[in-house]
């Protein structure tokens, strides 16, 4: 194997999450604060120290994402997986069918994963997380160890199954850790319409994740909003806050 993989799972993801999470956290709590404090689900603002934790625990919990990763590198190097090169081997409509395919079961795993660390006796695993009541975007991969685990435990296994091409798992990697950051941003960025749109019905909004943040019991979803439709987990209210946010004027 060439030695430099050792050292690219270090940077990859962990670079792409500080640089999308770092470019909101720039634009609605520094740039844009006072333009966009309308827009703040939960009024008040996190200290800095607890900040600076959810900083340091995303750190650590994207180490412990490296080092699966780079042992799925070592699964792919000596033939243990069903990656491709050539997107033409399958064409494109099954690579696109791939990264829809990676969205839906990351949703779904992580949907009764959730679940299941929020049982009374298992709660310690996720505490970690649930220290940002009132979430940032340094929030989404602040982890305990065996959380950081089981939120990734399932990708090893999914490339020993499913046919995938590098670029599916790059384009699947950006969408995650952009709705991750927005799930955690703490601002209504969505229109006010939006949970009435087709769209709107069943992708996550930030106010969906926050009341998860805010309430704890509720809304364990990460890209989708069905899964607690059809588990009976969603919040009753979630529209109505959602649009009492949306409807706060305008500081412009």
């Amino acid at each position: 194997m060439d030695m430099s993989l050792i050292y690219l799972p270090l940077f990859m993801l962990p670079g792409r999450y500080f640089i999308v999470a770092g470019i909101f956290y720039f634009i609605f709590y520094v740039w844009k604060k006072k333009e966009f404090s309308y827009l703040k689900i939960q009024k008040t603002y996190p200290s800095k120290k607890k900040i600076f934790s959810e900083i340091f625990y995303s750190l650590f919990g994207l180490f412990i994402f490296a080092i699966v990763i780079f042992l799925m590198f070592v699964l792919i190097y000596n033939g243990f997986s069903k990656m491709y090169k050539n997107i033409s081997e399958f064409g494109w409509i099954y690579f696109c069918f791939s990264i829809v395919s990676l969205i839906v079961i990351h949703d779904m795993y992580f949907y009764f994963a959730h679940r299941l660390i929020h049982l009374k006796k298992l709660f310690f695993i996720h505490k970690r997380h649930h220290l940002s009541v009132n979430p940032t975007p340094w929030a989404a991969f602040s982890f305990g160890p065996i959380e950081a685990i089981l939120q990734i435990a399932w990708l090893p296994l999914i490339i020993i199954l499913i046919p995938l091409h590098k670029y599916a798992l790059l384009i699947w990697s950006i969408f995650m850790i952009v709705m991750n950051v927005i799930g955690h941003l703490g601002y209504e960025i969505f229109p006010k319409n939006f949970l009435q749109s087709p769209i709107g019905k069943i992708l996550l909004s930030s106010t969906h994740h926050n009341l998860h943040h805010s309430r704890n019991n509720n809304h364990y979803g990460l890209y989708f909003t069905f899964w607690d439709k059809i588990m009976g987990t969603e919040y009753p209210d979630y529209k109505k806050v959602y649009e009492t946010v949306k409807s706060r004027p305008s500081q412009s």
